[in-house]
């Protein structure tokens, strides 16, 4: 039996979803998904009970959890009452059309309050990959790692969360990510990073779709509780208060976990693209510039990394016709770019001696760094948080994977040092 912090991870509920393939269709596949959720969680153990207590041996945590456990079995209807709703989405889509599953999907997070679910500006500001497969195009030209052109949007096909024929930019918070999502291996590919320049991107709306929940019992109570800090499940406070969230939270976990459906095999029509895709319809509909979600592949040979890291998680944002240029020129723009140069023996302490280097520099001046240095603190955690984790075996940073994601850090670094050293020239 599974405990909450199992239960809730994205790997658990991939291999329950994975378990109804044998179903043709994908309406049948969302009610099996619901029955087998409803089963799992409805049997949850105490973390005492789990191997997932040697990782997490706090008395407090045991607690939160078994209340947790609690309130979860007194919600059982309403989970299963947000299942339906959230299904009902495609229904529409099937049986009626378009328009009226817009409308409904549209109207629910209205109703429900999760079109109020955004992304803290500060999360965006990481350095994010795109890779194409290798072919006749120069890849030290960033225009080719752009969306694809206007021009060319008959290139478009249908993905998770844009539909065919409309140009988007999607990125991924890795290279293994990248890798994933291509269905491709380090040398298949060139690569290129984007640096979001949190000047221009602060007030960028992006709907938050990560899993909130098992960030929450996995990640951060573990750090607040093994502190000695004392918070119950029914505390009024921000972090632990669940038991007012409980219905908020679960139906972005479960919409989270709909739009995240894997597919079985890819043709015209992807069934498990039509919920994310209206979700898409909905959100531009809103204003929003974009959205963060976590991949759909398996990472089960990534092994020993950190809780914290958040290698698997893609980005795509939205951009907005430009009737002269075949890019999007205002959003192109608001990231610093990179694409890959020569293979160079570089390891990862190399590249936190780099980043520590440039954070000397601005600790010695009085200018507003600010831009330039928070992307570096960003990156620095990225590379600790999978520097113990191994990959096919092989150390990450050491994998081709990873030295190809340490050559664009370096890029990054050296950019941003540039830029410092320019600034402080000036002062």
């Amino acid at each position: 039996m599974a405990c909450p912090i199992c239960f809730f991870r994205d790997d658990y509920q991939r291999n329950l979803k994975v378990g109804t393939f044998d179903f043709e269709r994908f309406e049948e596949r969302l009610i099996r998904y619901k029955e087998s959720f409803l089963y799992e969680i409805g049997k949850l153990s105490t973390l005492t009970e789990c191997t997932c207590c040697k990782s997490f041996n706090y008395l407090s945590l045991e607690q939160w959890t078994e209340d947790f456990i609690l309130d979860i079995n007194s919600n059982l209807n309403l989970i299963g009452d947000i299942f339906d709703d959230i299904s009902l989405c495609y229904f529409k889509y099937v049986t009626e059309n378009p328009r009226s599953s817009i409308n409904y999907l549209s109207n629910y997070l209205e109703n429900n309050e999760l079109i109020r679910k955004v992304v803290n500006p500060i999360e965006l500001v990481k350095v994010l990959f795109r890779a194409r497969l290798k072919g006749d195009f120069d890849p030290q030209k960033i225009e080719e790692f752009y969306h694809i052109p206007y021009s060319k949007r008959y290139l478009v096909g249908s993905q998770r969360f844009s539909v065919s024929g409309q140009p988007m930019l999607y990125f991924g918070s890795s290279t293994l990510t990248v890798e994933k999502e291509l269905e491709a291996t380090t040398d298949q590919l060139y690569y290129s990073a984007f640096l979001p320049n949190y000047s221009d991107i602060y007030k960028f709306k992006i709907f938050d779709l990560k899993n909130s929940i098992n960030n929450l019992i996995e990640n951060a109570l573990p750090g607040i509780l093994g502190a000695g800090i004392n918070i119950s499940y029914s505390d009024c406070d921000p972090v632990s208060d669940r038991s007012k969230t409980f219905k908020s939270d679960i139906l972005s976990y479960i919409l989270l976990q709909i739009c995240t459906f894997p597919t079985d095999k890819k043709c015209a029509f992807v069934p498990e693209y039509i919920i994310p895709q209206v979700l898409t319809s909905t959100l531009l509909e809103f204003g929003f510039d974009g959205l963060i979600f976590p991949s759909t592949k398996c990472f089960g040979n990534l092994k020993e990394n950190h809780r914290f890291a958040s290698h698997h998680i893609n980005a795509v944002i939205f951009t907005k016709y430009n009737a002269e240029s075949n890019y999007d020129e205002d959003l192109v723009k608001k990231f610093y770019k990179y694409t890959q140069s020569e293979k160079q023996e570089i390891t990862s302490n190399i590249v936190i001696d780099a980043i520590e280097d440039v954070v000397n520099i601005h600790k010695s001046s009085n200018v507003n760094n600010n831009d330039y240095i928070i992307p570096l603190v960003m990156l620095k955690l990225q590379i600790e948080y999978l520097e113990g984790s191994k990959l096919n075996g092989i150390p990450y940073y050491e994998s081709s994977t990873g030295k190809v994601e340490l050559n664009l850090y370096m890029a990054v670094i050296h950019n941003m040092q540039e830029i410092i050293t320019k600034r402080e020239a000036l002062h």
